[in-house]
C-alpha cells in the first residue's frame, strides 16, 4: 500500500536492523540501514533528522564490524552537516576540524 520507497518503510527497516543488531547479524544490519538511508535521502532530503539518525546507526554498525574508515566517514558527514545547519559552512572556517 505504501510502496517500497515510502519513509514508513524506512522506519521499519531501521526496526529490523535493531532486531538483527541484538542478534549480532551485522551484515543484515548493514543492509537494512543502507536501504533505509537510501529511502530517507531520496524522499526526505539529506538534511532530514532521520538521515542523520540512520547514518549514526550505520556508523555504529560499522564500528562493531571493525570497519573504522567507513564509520569515520559517516560520523564526519553527520558532524559537518550539523555544524553547517547551525553555524554555516565549515569550508575555510576550521580547516583542521577533523
Amino acid at each position: 500500500v505504501l510502496g517500497k520507497d515510502h519513509p514508513d518503510v524506512a522506519k521499519q527497516l531501521n526496526n529490523l536492523a535493531l532486531l538483527c543488531q541484538n542478534q549480532g547479524k551485522y551484515e543484515e544490519v548493514e543492509y537494512y540501514y543502507r536501504r533505509a538511508l537510501e529511502i530517507y535521502e531520496s524522499r526526505l532530503g539529506p538534511d532530514d533528522p532521520n538521515v542523520a539518525k540512520t547514518k549514526n546507526n550505520l556508523a555504529s554498525c560499522y564500528l562493531k564490524q571493525g570497519k573504522y574508515k567507513e564509520a569515520e566517514t559517516l560520523y564526519k558527514d553527520i558532524l559537518t552537516r550539523a555544524h553547517e545547519k547551525e553555524f554555516g559552512s565549515v569550508n575555510g572556517t576550521f580547516p583542521n576540524i577533523f
